[in-house]
């Protein structure tokens, strides 16, 4: 299986639906294009593995290892896969998202020349979630086996991504590498790969190496540093962890503590997680607050996918326009009369009905002007209402009509009374005797009119 050239892919269509634009870069195993996806409308990255790689079976299954593993990581800060597959002619393939910015190599590299460190907040922004993507891959059984600060790619709108899963070591799968052969970089390599250990290999390389990529963040230099191979080898196995607080004086000296265990020969001695060792970082050089705080704003997970910072803007611009379009529409509408409610029907209330056990009390008889039958206002009863039989009632229909009552005789006005003078007893008894109860005196005679001769 032997793959074209790298300039021979260069506008044709792998598979019928990925256009190759342009060349990214070269891998040791493969050639990287850019390209874009005539299905989804999106550019991606694809990379192919490159003639020497396709001779080598082990490479072809490394090439298919790591396509097993950036599966396994979706949604973490793994570099995220959207298809794999072979070319017409049958060399492999695997296409990945396509990141914009640059590796941390670089980044680190532009710093250490202006003699910058890397800040703790810094620090936290890019080790939270490599942490959490090396833990979730640890406890599915993957190791990465060649962390580098080349593998880790900082994105241009934030954030980071683990890139090269080519090394790793699944738990399920047997082993590509031949006893003895040493895997990954050397400044990075744990002392348990160094001296051939492998039934020490497990995911506690992985914290050795990110030990190391912190340790230089934090001091800008290496813990173990030469241009020979052989003499970084005798420093990692046999030689004393380096002061992390001579290298940075305004931290507190109990720092030393933790380049201790996290750079352990002893794999047994180390931190357990690589989320443990950048915790352990923070709180031993007083920095637990800034770690805390960068956390709480990660609470979500890592998108496994991030737009880029123009697909963010258009997708702003989109929902401006159709929030436009919606009031727009919304205004041309004429407004329709607003219907008022019919008032609120009330139904009278209907009369509880009497219990049968209670009767109910017969209600006085009231008359104008009066506060009950029989009593007025004064206090004073009326007289009694006689009763009426049928047979009187009849009685009295058929009676003859009974003559008018003869109109009252008119009063006479009262006398003026005079005077009484006292008498004499002689006088008294020739007055005459009083008038009988019940009669009235006869009126007294009127003065005759005397005419006029």
């Amino acid at each position: 299986m032997l793959a074209p050239e790298a300039s021979d892919l260069v506008g044709q269509a792998i598979s019928g639906r990925y256009v190759v634009e342009g060349i990214i870069g070269h891998g040791g195993q493969g050639v990287v294009y850019r390209a874009r996806d005539s299905q989804a409308g999106r550019t991606v990255a694809i990379k192919v593995l490159n003639q020497l790689a396709a001779r080598d079976p082990q490479a072809a299954g490394r090439f298919l290892r790591e396509q097993a593993a950036l599966q396994a990581l979706s949604g973490t800060a793994a570099v995220q896969v959207f298809d794999a597959g072979e070319t017409s002619d049958g060399s492999l393939y695997l296409v990945l998202e396509l990141l914009e910015g640059r590796d941390l190599e670089h980044e680190l590299e532009d710093l250490e020349a202006r003699n910058v460190r890397v800040d703790f907040r810094r620090v936290a922004e890019l080790g939270v979630p490599l942490a959490q993507t090396l833990d979730s891959a640890h406890a599915q059984g993957i190791s990465h086996r060649d962390l580098k600060p080349a593998n880790i790619f900082v994105l241009q709108g934030g954030g980071v991504r683990l890139l090269d899963f080519g090394f790793a070591r699944l738990r399920s799968s047997r082993p590509l590498t031949a006893a003895g052969m040493i895997v990954g970089s050397p400044s990075y390599i744990a002392p348990e790969v160094w001296l051939g250990r492998p039934d020490l290999l497990d995911h506690r390389v992985d914290v050795y190496s990110l030990a190391v990529i912190l340790f230089r963040m934090i001091t800008g230099a290496l813990p173990f540093e030469s241009k020979e191979v052989v003499e970084v080898l005798k420093m990692v196995t046999t030689s004393a962890r380096p002061s992390l607080h001579q290298l940075r004086p305004d931290l507190p000296p109990r720092v030393d503590a933790w380049v201790e265990q996290a750079l352990a020969i002893d794999p047994n001695k180390r931190y357990s997680s690589t989320e443990q060792c950048l915790e352990q970082l923070f709180i031993h050089a007083g920095a637990g607050r800034v770690l805390a705080s960068v956390r709480e704003k990660m609470h979500k997970p890592v998108s496994a996918q991030q737009t880029s910072a123009a697909e963010r803007v258009a997708s702003v611009l989109n929902n401006a326009a159709a929030a436009l379009k919606r009031w727009t529409v919304g205004r041309e509408k004429k407004e329709e009369p607003r219907k008022v409610a019919p008032p609120p029907t009330v139904e009278p209330k209907r009369a509880e009905p009497k219990s049968e056990l209670a009767p109910a009390k017969p209600r006085p008889r009231t008359v104008p002007g009066m506060k009950a039958v029989g009593r007025q206002r004064t206090g004073r009863t009326l007289p009694a209402m006689p009763k009426v039989t049928v047979a009187k009632a009849v009685q009295d229909v058929h009676a003859p009509p009974k003559p008018p009552k003869a109109a009252p005789r008119p009063l006479a006005p009262p006398a003026r009374k005079k005077p009484v003078r006292a008498q004499s007893a002689r006088s008294t008894k020739s007055l005459a005797p009083p008038p009988q109860r019940g009669k009235l005196p006869p009126p007294p005679a009127l003065p005759r009119k005397r005419t006029k001769p």
